[in-house]
């Protein structure tokens, strides 16, 4: 296997695997609308995560207080607009670390 392809299934897989923490970072900068979210995630990784995939972990984030989402209308359409709680920057500063220690047991082998 080449190694662009490994690189690229690796990327591929620890976007998805760290999904709910990308959502959180985004949201954090600025309050965003779903498919802004899944825009944007497309811009940074190079590919397109599936749009339930996103929805359900946005979903998920609203139903445990992480985030909380309202319905705004611009230009005659409804959005619902995502902003970060502070449980969610608490989250997410959590994941941060996690993900830091988890990139530092690879030094250790």
């Amino acid at each position: 296997m080449k190694l662009e392809k490994v690189l690229d299934a690796y990327t591929r897989r620890l976007a998805r695997a760290f999904l709910d923490f990308w959502l959180l970072s985004l949201i954090a900068q600025k309050p965003r609308w779903g498919y802004e979210v899944i825009s944007e995630l497309r811009a940074r990784f190079g590919f397109s995560m599936g749009v339930s995939s996103v929805y359900s972990v946005l979903y998920f984030l609203e139903d445990e207080g992480y985030i909380t989402g309202e319905w705004e209308s611009l230009n005659g359409r409804q959005r619902r607009i995502y902003k970060i709680s502070a449980n969610g920057i608490k989250a997410l500063q959590v994941g941060k670390s996690s993900f830091v220690n988890i990139l530092k047991k690879f030094g250790e082998g």
